[in-house]
């Protein structure tokens, strides 16, 4: 089973069965703002293209998380 989740980024990844215990309000307002396109077309103002490197793209200023 993996599940995987960045709240910084607004990722969720789970490929069987989600078996966290629970989610603060703050957490799930940042999960349902997120999301991969609305993750890309943000980096891409900065032009950071989708296909960069990952560890090039989650290491940028554009990047930071706000908290």
């Amino acid at each position: 089973m993996l599940q995987w989740a960045s709240v910084s980024y607004g990722i969720f990844m789970c490929l069987e069965s989600v078996t966290m215990d629970s989610w603060s309000a703050d957490q799930l307002r940042k999960m349902q703002a997120g999301g991969n396109g609305k993750l890309n077309a943000f980096l891409q103002q900065y032009g950071i293209d989708k296909y960069t490197d990952i560890n090039e793209k989650y290491n940028t200023k554009a990047a930071e998380p706000l908290d």
